[in-house]
């Protein structure tokens, strides 16, 4: 898991130098990881997920640059 979470933790770092990160929003199991982190790593909060990163794409979205995903 250790390898996943650093795989994950650079694309987003990725992500965000392209200055695109703030034009999606992540949902799925992925966005369970980040929240534990914001919120202590309560137990309420499931620690599963799958291994893709799902993004919500909001209808009409405008992207500030292009780039190849």
């Amino acid at each position: 898991m250790k390898n996943t979470d650093s795989i994950f933790e650079n694309i987003l770092k990725l992500l965000h130098d392209e200055g695109i990160l703030e034009d999606l929003i992540i949902i799925g199991g992925w966005c369970l990881i980040i929240y534990r982190h914001l919120f202590n790593y309560p137990k309420e909060i499931s620690s599963l997920r799958t291994s893709d990163i799902d993004f919500l794409i909001p209808i009409g979205q405008k992207f500030s640059k292009d780039i190849d995903i």
